[in-house]
């Protein structure tokens, strides 16, 4: 079961050339301008329990985000079987 998620718009005035440096450093690290910005404001972050995820990671959050490649099953036990420790 995916947990509701609740979505929040940000709006910063940036001027033409500021927007197209984000854009163009998010290109370049393979991110979303979301997910560069996350994770330069998680690096920055002096909660040392907070960790930036790596693109896998990423990855993972966008396709649990918009219901791709999701596995289901019938119940814990075929989970369990599933991955092996059964």
């Amino acid at each position: 079961m995916v947990r509701e998620m609740f979505t929040k718009r940000l709006s910063i005035p940036l001027s033409e050339e500021q927007h197209k440096l984000i854009k163009l450093s998010a290109i370049a690290s393979g991110l979303s301008i979301k997910e560069y910005v996350l994770s330069k404001l998680i690096k920055k972050s002096k909660n040392s329990s907070i960790k930036t995820p790596n693109k896998a990671t990423l990855k993972a959050i966008r396709d649990v985000e918009e219901g791709r490649n999701l596995i289901s099953y019938k119940n814990v036990d075929e989970m369990l079987k599933d991955l092996g420790l059964k």
